[in-house]
């Protein structure tokens, strides 16, 4: 007998799988982390000001260096 043919009992198997990303990026919304970490990320959570005016939230590597002003050296 296949457990995958009780409707109940796949429904409640099925219950427990993420259906949404844990984390994606702000911008592009990649998926940073599902259950483990996808890609390399950065979690801004700074307050606002004039010079890093973006939002908090998560960001991949490529859209962090395209939010952020250009210093010469972007040490993440």
């Amino acid at each position: 007998m296949n457990p995958f043919e009780i409707d109940d009992l796949r429904r409640y198997i099925f219950s427990f799988l993420r259906k949404e990303p844990q984390a994606k990026c702000c911008v592009c919304h990649k998926v940073l982390i599902w259950d483990k970490k996808i890609a390399e990320y950065v979690h801004w959570n700074y307050p606002h000001s004039a010079f890093f005016a973006i939002q908090n939230g998560y960001y991949c590597m490529l859209c962090i260096r395209q939010s952020l002003p250009s210093t010469g050296c972007l040490v993440v």
